[in-house]
């Protein structure tokens, strides 16, 4: 662009030199092609204004959109939760429904195991009467069997009788023994199976509550989740308000700017400059607007891949040694277009020299009264003068051209060293871009890991330990990248002040300044960015402190709770241990009353001791007895179980009575021999 204004002035400059013809048509001429420039110009600007508002709509467009995606994740989640809390629900009303119906099926079991109960009871209460009934029938027959005796002594087949009927009566009541043991025992196993089922019963209540807890954790986690959503739409509501705002700004300063460039127009001798200034102008605002409509749709992902930053900021320092090249080529520029300055300031001198001399001979040769021979002789000279005059300014015309197009080139490349400055630095801002995206996904890859942390806390500790080892390392080395990144901005900064310095004699106009402001504009956007990132550290630091914090605060809890399971566990143990005690004791107790009733029944002594048959025939199992109840009550004591040795004993007791019949036997016969 510059290079075109210049080859304008220096055409504008050769128009200047040609004499003017003031005829009406070239007047004419001259205001249309006036009046064709400002529509021209008018239709630009109007062009560019349409051209900025097109953008800004698109980026509100763009932002529309965003925000209505936003609100469409943001439904979507409500809705998922809603979906959530009625499948919990339902799951709820299952499990309910479930331990409804396993407390019907177990008070279903306790009223019948009750029943059993109630019936063991009435069978051994019908038992004990049986046993009073035979303890009665044995002392009647105790009674009948002494009478008996007495009466008939001498009748064997009698006393074999009588030991038939008491070998029944032992089987019978060995046969009761067996029955009530074989009742006891399965009362025990009911009681065990109550026992278990109560405990099952509690085990899946604490499993429920457990459930409940974990469902209302995770409740309460999406409620933040979504008001932090809730938020992030908020700030992006302002965001777009504050857009506007600025819009309406920019469209304010577009008016003055177009109100300023009418009365620039107005004034025709700086025409030029103040054209070239605004476009200048107009051209750096549409990019500042560009670049800002970039930058805001690009901030969301500034963060991607950071694990790139290191090559990019020795991409930065290239640029840095680039743009100190620069900088020394603008000052070579800067020192050959004051030389070009002013030696055409000198030249210009020189022809206004020689157009106020021509004019002073042509009004000196018409004003003098020559003749027309010598006024021809006169101009013809002038003629010559002029023709050699205009072949040494076509010479040095050459010469210029020859010039402009080697300054044309040169201009054309610091072009493309800016344009490829441009792409470097819009590559760094990618850079910033990608780096703000992947800070972005580590911040939600630690909300994830805060919700797996309250499933599976235990397993995830050094997971997250080694995360957090790994993210304080990254913190580090982007701490340093950023005071590395740091000290570059503020070499660049020192130079673009040394070049400010330098330039501040310069015109507003230049090139050369409007690429300073840019490459402050670029400076200061980079600073921002660095304090944002810095920001954004600290803040995840604060973040993996906070969770480390929680982390320990939920070992402690599942400490605590592991502490107070074990104190449950060992109070359960306990209360085992005494409640087998006690059925320990029961049954001991239950076996010993048994053993006191047959005892009584097997030692009932005989009242009535007149002959010597009666006491050899009761005294041995008298003794008998005496001597089997310890052992026996001993042995049932300990196992709960019929002792082996008591059949031995009865096996004793019945040969016991065996001797006692046959001893009984030989004093009958002894007795016939008598009478």
């Amino acid at each position: 662009m510059s290079s075109d204004f210049e080859l304008e002035e220096f055409n504008g400059l050769g128009t200047t030199l040609a004499p003017r013809i003031p005829n009406a048509e070239n007047r004419t001429l001259e205001t249309k092609i006036e009046t064709k420039q400002r529509r021209f110009q008018s239709t630009q600007h109007d062009l560019d204004e349409h051209l900025t508002k097109v953008h800004m709509l698109e980026d509100h467009l763009k932002n529309v959109q965003d925000e209505l995606g936003t609100t469409q994740k943001l439904f979507n989640a409500r809705k998922h939760e809603v979906e959530t809390e009625e499948h919990m629900k339902i799951l709820n009303e299952r499990e309910i429904g479930r331990l409804k119906q396993d407390i019907l099926r177990l008070e279903n079991e306790i009223t019948n195991i009750k029943d059993r109960k109630s019936t063991l009871a009435d069978e051994v209460f019908r038992a004990n009467q049986l046993f009073d009934e035979m303890k009665a029938q044995m002392k009647w027959d105790q009674q009948a069997l002494e009478a008996w005796l007495e009466e008939s002594a001498q009748k064997d087949e009698d006393v074999m009788a009588l030991m038939k009927y008491t070998r029944q009566d032992e089987a019978k009541v060995k046969e009761l023994m067996f029955k009530i043991e074989r009742m006891t025992d399965e009362a025990n196993k009911k009681k065990r199976s109550v026992e278990g089922e109560i405990m099952d019963t509690t085990s899946l209540q604490v499993e429920l509550d457990k459930t409940a807890s974990n469902f209302r954790h995770a409740h309460r986690h999406r409620q933040e989740l979504i008001t932090r959503w809730e938020d992030i739409i908020g700030q992006m509501h302002q965001r777009d308000r504050d857009i506007d705002l600025l819009a309406a700004q920019l469209v304010k300063i577009k008016a003055e700017a177009r109100s300023v460039e009418e009365q620039i127009i107005e004034k025709r001798e700086f025409y030029d400059n103040e054209q070239r200034n605004n476009n200048e102008r107009q051209l750096q605002m549409s990019m500042a607007e560009r670049q800002a409509g970039k930058l805001r749709t690009q901030y969301e992902d500034a963060e991607k891949n950071r694990l790139l930053y290191e090559n990019e900021l020795s991409g930065l320092r290239r640029v840095v040694k680039r743009t100190e090249k620069d900088k020394e080529n603008a000052y070579a520029l800067l020192s050959q277009m004051k030389k070009q300055l002013t030696s055409r300031k000198q030249y210009l001198e020189d022809v206004m020299t020689r157009k106020n001399d021509l004019i002073e001979k042509k009004r000196e040769i018409l004003d003098t009264k020559y003749t027309a021979e010598e006024k021809a002789n006169k101009m013809d000279k002038l003629y010559l003068d002029e023709q050699e005059r205009e072949m040494k300014l076509n010479s040095e015309l050459k010469l210029l051209s020859e010039r402009m197009y080697k300054i044309t080139q040169e201009i054309f490349d610091y072009k493309t060293k800016e344009k490829n400055l441009e792409a470097d630095i819009n590559g760094s801002v990618v850079t910033l871009n990608n780096l703000q995206a992947k800070t972005n996904r580590l911040d939600h890859e630690a909300l994830k890991q805060q919700e797996v942390l309250y499933h599976q806390a235990a397993q995830e500790k050094e997971e997250l330990q080694r995360e957090g080892d790994e993210l304080d390392a990254k913190n580090r080395k982007a701490e340093q990248e950023l005071l590395a990144l740091q000290n570059t901005l503020r070499i660049i900064n020192s130079g673009n002040n040394q070049t400010k310095q330098s330039f501040k004699k310069l015109p507003e106009s230049s090139d050369e300044l409007s690429r300073l402001e840019e490459l402050e504009e670029q400076s200061r956007h980079l600073m921002d960015k660095v304090r944002t990132k810095r920001r954004k550290a600290e803040d995840m630091r604060n973040d993996l402190k906070r969770t480390e914090r929680a982390f320990e605060e939920l070992l402690n809890d599942q400490g605590a709770l592991e502490n107070v399971n074990q104190e449950k566990r060992q109070q359960v143990g306990k209360l085992e241990n005494d409640v087998k005690d006690m059925d320990a004791k029961l049954v001991r107790a239950d076996k010993s009353s048994h053993l006191d009733d047959l005892s009584s029944i097997a030692s009932t002594p005989s009242s009535v001791r007149s002959s010597s048959t009666r006491s050899s025939i009761s005294q041995p199992s008298r003794t008998s007895s005496r001597q089997a109840i310890p052992v026996a009550s001993v042995q049932l004591g300990l196992d709960g179980s019929r002792p082996p040795s008591l059949t031995g004993q009865r096996q004793q007791r019945a040969s016991s009575r065996g001797s006692s019949t046959a001893s009984s036997s030989s004093t009958s016969s002894a007795r016939r021999v008598v009478h």
